[in-house]
């Protein structure tokens, strides 16, 4: 139920420091997954893909030219997503894992980026906020979109933003 509202800017800083927030991921592998997003109706902030630094909570625009529009055709055509502020995005390089981790370093990175999922959910709601989880995507057509290298994937998208009431 998003509805086509801004986001405002201060509910999105809230959301990107739930996820930069170290307490509780104090497991080795967590630093495998990586975060972006596509801000999309965000009051103040230039629509675009952006990249965050969890450590030092810092982010960064890309020049990848893309949008939520693009990114709900990838998402198997679920348009609703559309509506959504902001998507985001929790991506991995498989081989890095591969070396890392060995066989159990996609289960590990799944797991991480359910936690970190889950950190916006909570956050969502604590801010009168929507959210919802895609795990179902074209992954070479949402790797082409972002500007992935070849051996890196699109683990989950999470769309937060306003939803009509009740």
């Amino acid at each position: 139920n998003f509805v086509q509202a801004a986001v405002q800017k201060e509910s999105a800083m809230a959301l990107l420091e739930a996820l930069s927030a170290q307490e509780g991921m104090g497991v080795a592998y967590d630093q495998t997954v990586s975060v972006g997003f596509l801000a999309g109706n965000v009051e103040g902030m230039e629509s675009g893909l952006y990249l965050l630094d969890r450590e030092k909570g810092l982010t960064g625009r890309t020049d990848r030219v893309t949008s939520l529009e693009w990114m709900a055709r990838i998402c198997l055509d679920q348009m609703w997503l559309t509506h959504a502020g902001i998507h985001f995005l929790f991506m991995v390089d498989l081989e890095m894992l591969e070396r890392t981790w060995g066989t159990r370093g996609y289960r590990y990175a799944m797991m991480s980026a359910g936690r970190l999922g889950q950190r916006l959910y909570l956050a969502a709601t604590a801010l009168g906020l929507g959210c919802c989880g895609i795990g179902a995507f074209c992954d070479w057509e949402a790797a082409d979109l972002l500007g992935l290298n070849r051996s890196s994937r699109l683990l989950y998208l999470v769309a937060v933003g306003k939803v009509k009431r009740a």
